[in-house]
Formats: C-alpha cells, sequence, structure tokens
C-alpha cells in the first residue's frame, strides 16, 4: 500500500501509463506557449503542492490565491487541493472553523484592499496577524462556532439557490443571495475581530 503521494511514471501499472499518457498528450496539445510546465504532473504539482505530504489531511481551510476578497471554506475527507487554491491542515476542526471565519471577514476584506494586491492574495492574510487557534480563548470558540454556523447556512442557502434557480443560474445570482444570508454571521464575525486584532 502506498503511504506517501509521490508521483513516478516508471512505476505506473500498464493501464495508469496508458491513461497518463492520454490526459498528458491533451495538456501539451492544449497548454499555452507561454506555460512553462513540460507534463500534465509538473502543471498539477506547481510548487510540489500536489504531492506534499500536507494534501493526506482529513481536515483543511481551502481559500482562494487570487481575486479581491478571500473566500474559504472547511473541507473534510480524502481531498487533494490543486494549484489554484491554497489550504491551511490541521488536526483540530475547531481551528478549522475558526480561522475560515477570519478568512471570510469584511474586515480581512478591508485588510487586505488596504495591501492593494489582487494577485497572490493567499499571501497577504498571514501579514495581518492571525493568532494561532487557542481552544481555551473564548473569541477564538466563538469564531469557530461561527464560521461553522456560517458554513451550514452557506451550503444549504447554496442547494436552495440551484434548486429554485436551476434554469437561471448565475454565479453572481448566487453570490448575491447567499451574502444577504450570511450577512449576520459576518457581522459578528467582524465585532470579534474588531477586539481580536485591536482595529
Amino acid at each position: 500500500m502506498k503511504n506517501d503521494l509521490s508521483f513516478n511514471y516508471v512505476n505506473l501499472n500498464k493501464n495508469s501509463k496508458k491513461f497518463y499518457d492520454k490526459i498528458n498528450n491533451l495538456y501539451l496539445r492544449y497548454k499555452k506557449e507561454t506555460t512553462a510546465h513540460n507534463s500534465l504532473m509538473e502543471n498539477l504539482n506547481r510548487w510540489s503542492k500536489l504531492i506534499n505530504s500536507r494534501q493526506t489531511s482529513k481536515i483543511k481551510v481551502v481559500y482562494n490565491n487570487s481575486g479581491s476578497i478571500i473566500n474559504s471554506a472547511v473541507i473534510q475527507g480524502d481531498f487533494l487541493i490543486t494549484g489554484d487554491l491554497s489550504f491551511y491542515n490541521t488536526t483540530d476542526l475547531n481551528e478549522a472553523y475558526c480561522l475560515s471565519a477570519i478568512l471570510n471577514s469584511n474586515i480581512l476584506t478591508e485588510q487586505i484592499k488596504i495591501m492593494k494586491s489582487s494577485r497572490h492574495i493567499f499571501k497577504l492574510p498571514f501579514n495581518v496577524g492571525i493568532k494561532k487557534y487557542d481552544s481555551k480563548n473564548l473569541t477564538h470558540q466563538q469564531l469557530a462556532n461561527l464560521g461553522r454556523t456560517g458554513q451550514e447556512i452557506a451550503i444549504s442557502t447554496i442547494k436552495n439557490a440551484l434548486i429554485e434557480n436551476k434554469d437561471k443560474f448565475s454565479k453572481y445570482k448566487i453570490q448575491n443571495i447567499l451574502n444577504k444570508e450570511i450577512e449576520p454571521i459576518l457581522n459578528q464575525i467582524d465585532g470579534l475581530l474588531i477586539k481580536e486584532f485591536k482595529l
């Protein structure tokens, strides 16, 4: 049984090689001329992200690499996070929800706007001085609860919006519905963070 995520083409079985060759040829045929990666695996594994042992974590806080607003979610299970996203791995679900609450907050969004960067946004949140999760810290406990509640509301809101708007589905429409539903949670998170960051 394989215990790590390393990739070695030579060690693949016959059918796996056949499959990899097929998808790698498609990648090579359609990749942009400016793309420096000369194989599908090299592209997927940029920054050694795909085969990193952190990927084996069962709890991850996932967030976007670029854009003007950080969007975060807690995922649990056997998922690999590709190069277009960043993640923080932990063994503590409460820590994950606390961090996700902070990353999704309006306070953090405002701090990132002040730093003025939409490329490599994933580097910016940790310049704000987010404290390591402390299970005895009441504020951290409250943030974890709000993060969990916010994610539950987001999941049910998106499911309902997709059912009700299946013929008129629009990313922006769903975002607007979601923003209204989670606004009270985000306001509570912001109130806690004003004290936490002493803003």
